[in-house]
């Protein structure tokens, strides 16, 4: 398994706690026994309920005629953008994927557990990435400082344009 097998671990464990100050203590924890470089950000904190990690990646999670869609789907306000349907965007290639090395800010990194996308984050600087996990806060971490639930391979590809991509929603209603 890439990254630390103990750490990716416990990070799934520690992904299931729904209280907010647990889960900071969790953390914390972690970082005094594995040394990580996991941050917790501010954004969308507000809004935790209302996005998942692939809105979030394709930079969607705040826009006003995404936030539109996902109350009119109000009894299942995080399945909008799910794993099912950015798999088909992949199969069509509506993504563009892309070689580890092209990839720059505001890209995407895919995971996939044994063969299915799971999660997605979106690039940043020096290779931190950004990324939402489960109904937990976004987080700033490294490639291979996630939960082992994320799986052991991830594809690189070009985030769409947001109007496209809203075009492309749009069309599934």
């Amino acid at each position: 398994m890439p990254g630390s097998r103990k750490l990716r671990s416990a990070l799934s464990d520690a992904q299931a706690i729904q209280l907010p100050g647990v889960y900071v203590e969790r953390l914390e924890e972690l970082n005094s026994e594995f040394g990580h470089s996991i941050v917790l950000l501010e954004e969308g904190r507000t809004q935790i309920r209302r996005f998942n990690c692939f809105a979030y990646a394709l930079g969607v999670w705040d826009n006003p005629a995404y936030q539109e869609m996902v109350s009119a789907h109000a009894e299942d306000q995080l399945a909008l953008i799910n794993s099912a349907l950015v798999s088909k965007w992949i199969a069509k290639r509506f993504l563009e994927e892309i070689k580890p090395g092209d990839a720059r800010a505001d890209d995407i990194v895919a995971y996939f557990y044994r063969g299915q996308l799971v999660h997605f984050a979106r690039s940043g600087a020096a290779g931190v990435l950004r990324s939402k996990w489960g109904a937990n806060e976004v987080h700033a971490h490294g490639i291979w400082e996630v939960p082992a639930n994320y799986g052991n391979k991830v594809r690189y590809f070009r985030r769409p344009d947001t109007k496209a991509l809203l075009r492309e929603l749009a069309s599934l209603e």
